[in-house]
């Protein structure tokens, strides 16, 4: 599987897996690979050497550094800039190939695909798409899903659940609760687990593959929102009633509850994400006006806090 591709298909890797990074921690070979102020997964160990060129890769195509229909670098310069081996970046393009990012035909080498051709719900290309950070346009595609899905599920799982699955939902609200204080990765770990949980009690099997789609999604997008607020004494209130629902067998009663956690949810996420991005434009036009004055001492200031920010 060559890479063939004309000149004008993109630069090199920058930051590449040397032979020598090879012998590093998962943390530094993905720290190396930072190009662009964007690290390679930082906080996600990747299980060998193919998972981590399939990600440098992956993000730069979902971040727009290769552009739809644009061809990747020829496979001896990525071969080169990476220091791996031409089957482990075979694979790495057979990896993206599956997902629907790229195209490989003998005539025009590798292109990247337009993004609605990508598996927009594997779990993976949804962590890559929110590396980035969660825009407004995600944060309402992934609530105008749940909501056709997560209350259904809840009357479902109130109606259908086993006593080990029910055991289960409490659990995890439970945990949920009890991180109020702790809040951080306490607290997102458990309304996973409690959102997951629910989905797999429905007895469908589609909504139990529908709850490993979203898990990713939804710890991103919780920890965003969490960044701005603490979990609140309405939340739990807010899971408390869906999962007290599910325990009293009452299905309507479900639903509804979970409508307004989602409701509720969502316009938290949503000013979160919105306040991200207003975030990340200030700090970009305070970086253009100090290049534009020429003023070298702003510029200078400007991207050092910048870097510091980021």
């Amino acid at each position: 599987m060559m890479l063939q591709t004309s000149s004008s298909g993109g630069g090199t890797i920058a930051g590449g897996l040397t032979s020598a990074t090879r012998h590093e921690s998962d943390a530094e070979v993905r720290l190396r690979a930072s190009h662009g102020g964007n690290s390679v997964a930082q906080t996600r160990p990747l299980a060998n050497l193919n998972g981590q060129v399939t990600e440098i890769l992956a993000l730069k195509i979902v971040h727009g550094e290769y552009a739809a229909e644009q061809s990747l670098p020829p496979e001896k310069e990525l071969h080169e800039s990476l220091g791996v081996s031409r089957t482990t970046l075979r694979e790495a393009v057979k990896n993206l190939s599956a997902k629907g990012l790229v195209t490989v035909g003998p005539s025009r080498g590798t292109r990247v695909r337009p993004r609605a051709e990508w598996n927009l719900l594997d779990p993976e290309v949804l962590r890559w798409r929110l590396e980035r950070g969660v825009s407004v346009k995600l944060i309402q595609d992934m609530y105008e899903l749940r909501e056709c899905f997560e209350p259904a599920a809840s009357q479902f799982a109130a109606e259908r659940a086993s006593d080990e699955d029910r055991a289960a939902i409490w659990k995890a609200y439970e945990r949920l609760a009890a991180s109020k204080e702790t809040g951080g990765d306490q607290s997102v770990a458990a309304d996973v687990d409690f959102h997951a949980a629910i989905l797999r009690s429905a007895n469908n099997d589609l909504f139990a593959s529908f709850a490993n789609v979203i898990e990713g999604t939804l710890e991103a997008s919780f920890v965003v929102a969490r960044i701005r607020r603490n979990l609140s004494e309405d939340d739990v209130a807010l899971h408390a009633a869906v999962a007290k629902a599910i325990l009293k067998r009452n299905g309507p009663a479900a639903k509804r509850a979970t409508e307004r956690l989602l409701e509720k949810s969502k316009a938290a996420q949503m000013e979160a994400a919105a306040s991200s991005q207003e975030d990340e434009e200030a700090r970009r036009a305070r970086f253009g006006a100090a290049i534009l004055k020429r003023n070298n001492p702003a510029a200078k200031h400007v991207a050092k806090r910048r870097q510091e920010e980021s």
